[in-house]
């Protein structure tokens, strides 16, 4: 028995490339197995963390056949659409916030707007078109929170929304308030598991216990293009870390959590699997180009277009491993 597992990291708008190289994925499988299959349907498990798990919830979403209401081109046009719209605010807004400093950068409105008009309806995850996993963290028992749809149709206590599973995973501290679920303080669940792939794994253990080999397929959202050097972050303090406007605008300090974080897994993934593990196992990084900037809420139109070419040239430096993975996969 051989299990195909899907995760996909954190990264706020760069999960733009994430869809994309997925979409170029969908087609391939559409294309080996002459079908009009879906990413929701493909994959046993899918995990996602943050605009990862956004894209999770959008792919897992049912409609009125239970198969999978988007393809992986919509859930491209998800954030060509209204990346913009979520990572707006007026100058009042702003200066209410002192620039993110008093409170959340974003309020999270028109988040929730978007995300309601995708996977809204108050639809349980219990309804997933196959089993996924969305990761986020408890800000006030600091523990992991896991929406898990296997675990919602054999519990009603666990079958939360779709809605509430996509705007939990994606609160980044800093940039969007917490997300309440009954008496919890949800935050991102990239402060812990931005990239999910291992959890997603030992997740598939527990789920299929007679499963010989479990392949997995990881998507990132790029690594950080700015290194930092020593004598510009030497005399950084609170300011510095979390809301610099120089040469690293945004927040260096979330900035190198989650990539650092990202980097660390994957190369624990890769060793487990290159000594252990039984399956196949391809990670695609985004090869970001010299002009998207890394910063996760900037979704201006120029550099919507600068990682729409890095996600073309990453598909293209990864097609052959795409296909033997996939061939061998299918």
């Amino acid at each position: 028995m051989s299990i195909n597992i899907l995760t996909i990291d954190g990264g706020g708008i760069r999960g733009l490339m994430s869809a994309q190289i997925l979409n170029h994925i969908e087609e391939k499988i559409q294309e080996y197995t002459s079908s009009k299959i879906k990413i929701g349907e493909h994959f046993d498990l899918i995990v996602g963390t943050s605009t990862g798990g956004i894209l999770t919830c959008v792919y897992c979403f049912p409609g009125k056949d239970g198969k999978p209401l988007y393809s992986s081109k919509e859930a491209v046009s998800f954030y060509l659409k209204n990346g913009g719209k979520i990572f707006s605010n007026t100058f009042w807004s702003k200066f209410k916030s002192l620039w993110g400093i008093s409170k959340s950068k974003y309020d999270g409105k028109k988040l929730r707007e978007v995300v309601d008009s995708y996977i809204g309806g108050g639809i349980g995850i219990d309804k997933a078109t196959t089993n996924m996993m969305i990761t986020s963290v408890d800000a006030i028992t600091n523990d992991l929170f896991l929406f898990k749809s296997h675990k919602a149709k054999l519990d009603d206590n666990r079958n939360f929304t779709f809605k509430d599973a996509a705007l939990s995973t994606s609160a980044a501290p800093i940039y969007l308030p917490p997300h309440k679920v009954g008496n919890t303080a949800l935050v991102d669940g990239g402060m812990s598991l931005n990239n999910p792939s291992i959890s997603g794994y030992i997740e598939a253990l527990k789920m299929f216990p007679k499963a010989k080999e479990i392949n997995l397929l990881s998507i990132g959202t790029g690594s950080k293009i700015n290194k930092f050097d020593y004598n510009d972050i030497k005399n950084w303090g609170i300011y510095g870390w979390l809301f610099n406007v120089g040469k690293f605008k945004g927040s260096p300090l979330v900035d190198l959590i989650l990539s650092s974080s990202s980097n660390g897994t994957e190369y624990l993934t890769t060793k487990l699997y290159d000594k252990k593990l039984n399956g196949e196992y391809l990670r695609i990084d985004p090869i970001l180009g010299d002009g998207v900037i890394f910063n996760m809420d900037e979704a201006s139109d120029e550099n919507l277009k600068e990682m729409t070419k890095s996600s073309k040239n990453t598909i293209e430096h990864y097609k052959k491993d795409i296909e033997k993975f996939l061939k061998k996969t299918l």
